[in-house]
């Protein structure tokens, strides 16, 4: 793989606060545990207890709201911003955990939820899919040395953050 050099300076040069990936399948936080509970085996109940959380304590629309990021790599700035940020993002993972666990499994629905709920100006230099099947990463499952098949740029869903359809994502290419 070649060294990510180009892809950090770019993010150090032009400011970003954080480097994320869209989720290249989804776009909403409930089609997200939908998934998690078929393909994952994940309780229904818990599930359900966050996403109750998410629609009635914090007005979120749960169903509707397009914006989903995916945390398996990101790039970020050490400031205050990040730092609150994933204060906050940790505080409601440990509040929501199931009972007998310590913080909720599916990090990436509270994430995605907490940074366009209460972040909506932090500078994010978002990539699509492409990057983790490209010459400067190779993604591979958990426990396991085959990497991802890549699917292709048909199978990837239009990305969307803050609810509204988002262009400029970065692309292998791009550096």
């Amino acid at each position: 793989n070649m060294p990510l050099g180009k892809i950090v300076d770019k993010f150090a040069k032009d400011g970003y606060d954080r480097a994320l990936l869209f989720h290249p399948t989804r776009a909403t936080i409930y089609d997200e545990y939908v998934a998690w509970v078929q393909n994952r085996k994940y309780n229904i109940e818990q599930a359900n207890r966050v996403l109750s959380f998410l629609a009635q304590f914090e007005g979120y629309d749960v169903k509707n709201y397009k914006g989903l990021i995916q945390m398996n790599f990101e790039i970020l700035r050490k400031n205050r911003i990040n730092a609150t940020l994933n204060h906050m993002v940790e505080t409601f993972i440990k509040y929501l955990a199931e009972p007998s666990k310590q913080v909720e499994r599916v990090d990436q629905t509270i994430f995605s939820f907490v940074a366009q709920k209460y972040f909506p100006n932090l500078n994010i230099m978002f990539f699509d899919e492409r990057i983790c099947h490209s010459q400067y990463f190779t993604w591979y499952p958990h426990a396991s040395n085959t990497p991802f098949a890549f699917g292709g740029v048909k199978d990837l869903n239009k990305p969307y953050y803050l609810n509204k359809p988002y262009h400029g994502q970065f692309k292998p290419d791009d550096f």
